[in-house]
């Protein structure tokens, strides 16, 4: 651990998802699913909606398929640093730690940005408690919810 004045510099890396190896059957039934829908909509004339599902399905077995990388996380003096990406405190609201998760303990960051208002972390092997501590010292910290699209995500494990 590195010290700063009067805090710890704690840092650790993560995946930025947890990936699911999915089989061929799983883009063969995504597949079939968009492609009636597809066809579904051009018969009720609404081509513009067929092509969006195509492309939304094609894009969901993009994502799919891709693994995650890692993200480099830092408690700094200002901010959260997420790989190139700064979260300076003033901008942050409170923050929650869920120890119960399956994938292991996770950070939800609730942030004063419209389009990414939780953002949610593996923890790696940082100590949980120092987090939480030097946090604290910091923001407030309160029970977080995930958000319904990130529970919807996690639930289809996409």
């Amino acid at each position: 651990m590195l010290y700063f004045i009067g805090m710890k510099h704690l840092s650790w890396q993560t995946l930025e998802y947890i990936y699911k190896e999915r089989s061929s059957d799983w883009y063969w039934t995504l597949g079939i699913i968009a492609a009636a829908a597809a066809v579904t909509s051009a018969i009720f004339g609404n081509l513009l909606f067929a092509a969006v599902i195509a492309i939304g399905a094609f894009a969901l077995a993009m994502h799919s398929a891709k693994r995650p990388g890692m993200l480099h996380v830092e408690i700094r003096r200002h901010g959260i640093a997420i790989n190139s990406d700064m979260y300076l405190f003033r901008s942050i609201h409170s923050f929650s730690i869920d120890d119960n998760h399956r994938d292991g303990p996770r950070l939800l960051i609730r942030s004063q940005k419209v389009f990414a208002p939780v953002i949610v972390l593996g923890m790696g092997d940082v100590d949980v408690e120092e987090l939480r501590e030097e946090l604290k010292k910091h923001m407030k910290e309160e029970p977080h919810e995930e958000t319904f699209a990130g529970h919807l995500i996690d639930r289809l494990g996409l």
